[in-house]
């Protein structure tokens, strides 16, 4: 009985931790928050846009730019180069684009297929 048990645990540990159980990449739609960005306006590209987190090839896409090395903390993944910033929580999924001396902040959710 004993051993049954521990080969059941290990059966669920090996099945539930799997790579089938992460995604290689989330695409979120998202739209800037101008009451939250810099002067109240969204200057930097579109208002409704996309945010791509690719986990296979360690980069994110937003704007319409790819940036690479992604940096991940339990509570976010970020990205940055030599003039911007790209932080999106992992929590609210609010995602903080700092670029020059504004800062914009869009709220993104699950894109529908």
């Amino acid at each position: 009985m004993r051993n049954s048990v521990i080969i059941l645990v290990a059966l669920l540990v090996a099945f539930s931790c799997s790579e089938t159980s992460i995604p290689s990449k989330i695409t979120l739609s998202c739209k800037c928050i101008e009451s939250e960005s810099s002067n109240n306006k969204c200057l930097y590209g579109d208002p409704d846009t996309e945010v791509e987190v690719d986990f296979e090839t360690n980069s994110m896409t937003f704007g319409g730019k790819n940036y690479k090395n992604i940096g991940t903390t339990p509570t976010s993944f970020s990205v940055r180069d030599n003039s911007d910033f790209v932080v999106l929580n992992r929590g609210n999924l609010k995602l903080t684009f700092d670029y020059q001396r504004s800062r914009e902040i869009y709220q993104c959710n699950e894109s529908e297929i």
